[in-house]
């Protein structure tokens, strides 16, 4: 939260002196002309004072986002550094995989005098592993299959042949 109430206030600030030099270009225009008006300045001169007014603006604009954008990349560095330090370690070392297989099977049995078979089979696999330090990992799997997948667990032992 804090993060975000720094960087919406660092793009209020772009946005509010960008518009404060809209407002300036206006009423500097406005005294260029007058000066122009009554011989001061002629019209060359006006012109190159104008581009170099531009420029600057560019130049702060430019130099304020910039800021603005430092300003925000720190803040979210030293917010994620804060969060991670209050993580443990073995947390921070723990990865998760998973896949997933659906497959569809058929089978003709033409000689066997029993009738074709069609089925769909799944599996699902989820594995987590973390290293707790260099010498230990810890790991963790879940897989869930077809319930008439030879091998699967939620077989009972009578139905597998021996």
């Amino acid at each position: 939260m804090k993060k975000l109430t720094i960087v919406l206030a660092v793009l209020g600030l772009v946005f509010a002196g960008s518009m404060n030099d809209f407002a300036m270009a206006g009423e500097v225009d406005i005294l260029i002309n007058k000066l122009v008006e009554k011989g001061i300045l002629n019209q060359s001169d006006a012109k190159q004072l104008i581009m170099e007014m531009q420029k600057e603006s560019a130049r702060q604009e430019d130099a304020v986002k910039r800021l603005a954008s430092e300003t925000a990349t720190e803040t979210v560095q030293k917010e994620t550094k804060a969060v991670e330090s209050k993580i443990p370690k073995w947390v921070q070392n723990t990865t998760f995989k998973a896949d997933f297989r659906l497959r569809y099977q058929h089978e003709q049995r033409d000689d066997s005098g029993k009738p074709d078979r069609d089925r769909f089979r799944f599996r699902w696999r989820m594995d987590a592993d973390s290293k707790i330090n260099d010498e230990w990992k810890a790991g963790w799997r879940s897989t869930a299959m077809t319930p008439t997948t030879p091998g699967c667990s939620w077989f009972s032992p009578g139905s597998i042949g021996a």
